[in-house]
């Protein structure tokens, strides 16, 4: 299979409106979601100053995979961190997509091991995400190497899910 490259963009020279329709449309098969996952706005919050999106375009340049990286430590100065989380020295992985006639392609596991790289790179001795378990991706996430380190049950209507829905954090030592 061929190495898809990723380009490092930081959140003030992404598009906005194109990041969050291309996760608003990978997000969309989740039946269980009944509105957008992100807007521009959303978007612009979750990466806050430091966030830097790692970002691939097809041969057209139409953005095809997505993913926000930053340090833990800042995403989490506004989100509830995991309880037993080291956040000084954990990397956020989120925001993760990949547009739907691309999926099972391999970019979501390279955009994923490109973004462990650069935290590597940068000194961060784990990567943390979290999900949605009825999204059936922390079986995909536990493939990877990520562990379940906590998890909060949510009645139906938050983040517009139309479902009582669990979320879960998980982590992967580098």
């Amino acid at each position: 299979m061929e190495k898809k490259t990723f380009t490092l963009v930081p959140a003030s020279g992404i598009d906005a409106t194109e990041t969050a329709a291309l996760v608003n449309l990978a997000f969309s098969r989740y039946e269980i979601l009944k509105g957008p996952r992100t807007d521009a706005a959303e978007l612009a919050g979750e990466a806050g100053d430091t966030g830097e999106f790692l970002q691939r375009r097809d041969e057209r340049g139409e953005l095809i995979a997505t993913a926000l990286i930053r340090p833990a430590s800042e995403f989490f100065a506004a989100y509830p961190a995991p309880a037993n989380l080291a956040v000084a020295t954990a990397f956020y992985f989120g925001l993760a997509a990949v547009h739907p006639r691309e999926m099972n392609s391999g970019f979501g596991g390279q955009v994923l091991a490109e973004s462990e790289r650069i935290a590597l790179e940068r000194g961060f001795r784990t990567v943390v995400l979290g999900t949605v378990r009825e999204f059936g991706l922390v079986e995909y996430y536990s493939r990877r190497g990520y562990i379940v380190i906590g998890h909060q049950d949510h009645e139906a209507g938050h983040w517009s899910i139309a479902v009582p829905h669990r979320t879960v954090d998980m982590v992967k030592g580098l």
